[in-house]
């Protein structure tokens, strides 16, 4: 299982987000039959800072996912990952 195509606001590594509350979205890509996603945790960072842990999440959803975290600055770079 591989989690691939990570966005935000539907785009990839986009740069210059204006938006308060970003979605999030992703696809799995595994080989296993009849599977599917029981839950997930996303994380984002501003260097080695945590923003916001959506903390684990049990959801099959992987698209629209919403920021819920401290309010993001402007002019500053922000990555992020789900687990």
């Amino acid at each position: 299982m591989t989690v691939t195509d990570l966005r935000t606001e539907n785009k990839v590594n986009p740069l210059g987000i204006d938006t308060l509350a970003p979605v999030f979205s992703w696809r799995v890509e595994t080989e296993e039959r009849n599977w599917y996603q029981k839950g997930y945790r996303i994380l984002v960072r501003q260097g080695t800072r945590v923003v916001w842990d959506s903390g684990y999440t049990q959801s099959r959803r992987m698209n629209q996912i919403p920021y819920e975290g401290e309010t993001l600055m402007p002019d500053c770079r922000y990555v992020w990952e789900t687990e």
